[in-house]
């Protein structure tokens, strides 16, 4: 089967059509789907959806239906975190989205979490009157073309993520991903290759991202060698060996289960 439009602008042709969140496989165009799905799809994609373009069932359930639920940490709007922060998460809605990145002039998606303490940050520096938060709510129609306004951006590939004010940043941000993720890794004898040329696992075929979140969709930056957002320190593809467990922030061990 063909890959859908979104797998080939988002460069996950290799995930079209899986069956991990829906039985059944095929394709939704434009006229399946409703106003707000294709505004949601837009801003999680950056995909603009014309009358041509499909969608794969696969793809539908994790940027439309299953987005929310698949954020497993916390966006990290203001690369505060040295590791992955994943206790008590709030969800952003559309609302939210489109007001903070107007507020701070950079990019937040609707469905990214925040934790506790970038929460605190944004309510130091954001002070939403209770009126102003219900009549935005109210207001599905100038809710939706702040949206558009606010929120639109050129497709950044396989993970939305804002863009980091200086390269320096970007590296450091980098550099304690990194930093953080050292940890435990089987080691396979070398003639033994633990994943094929495209980085899924050659026992199973799941496309597991290093952080050893099954449902994660890449949280790293995008590798250099094969452009995946799910290689840790070094690309997946052909590679011999895998990580046995990490450990997040908050001291939480995670355990890799495709370990023999």
């Amino acid at each position: 089967m063909d890959p859908c439009s979104v797998g080939v602008q988002l460069q996950a042709t290799n995930e079209c059509h899986k069956t991990y969140y829906t039985r059944h496989t095929g394709f939704k165009t434009k006229q399946d789907i409703s106003s707000p799905d294709l505004l949601l799809l837009q801003l999680r994609t950056g995909i603009t959806f014309s009358d041509n373009n499909t969608i794969c069932f696969h793809h539908a359930k994790i940027y439309i239906e299953r987005f929310e639920d698949l954020q497993k940490s916390c966006c990290d709007p203001f690369n505060i975190h040295r590791k992955l922060s994943k206790k008590n998460l709030r969800a952003i809605d559309l609302d939210d989205a489109a007001f903070l990145s107007a507020k701070f002039g950079r990019q937040f998606v609707p469905g990214w979490k925040l934790c506790p303490k970038c929460t605190q940050i944004i309510n130091g520096s954001v002070d939403v009157e209770p009126e102003e938060r219900q009549r935005r709510k109210l207001d599905p129609d100038g809710r939706t073309a702040k949206a558009l306004k606010s929120l639109q951006f050129a497709n950044p590939g396989r993970q939305t993520e804002f863009t980091p004010e200086t390269s320096k940043r970007e590296k450091r941000r980098l550099q304690t991903k990194i930093a953080a993720f050292n940890s435990d890794r089987q080691v396979i004898p070398a003639k033994s290759k633990v994943y094929d040329s495209q980085g899924l696992l050659l026992f199973n075929g799941m496309d597991l991202c290093d952080c050893l979140d099954e449902d994660c969709l890449g949280c790293f930056y995008a590798c250099p060698k094969c452009g995946s957002n799910k290689c840790g320190t070094e690309c997946r593809c052909d590679r011999k060996w895998l990580y046995e467990q990490i450990e997040i922030e908050g001291g939480e061990i995670i355990r890799n289960k495709h370990v023999g």
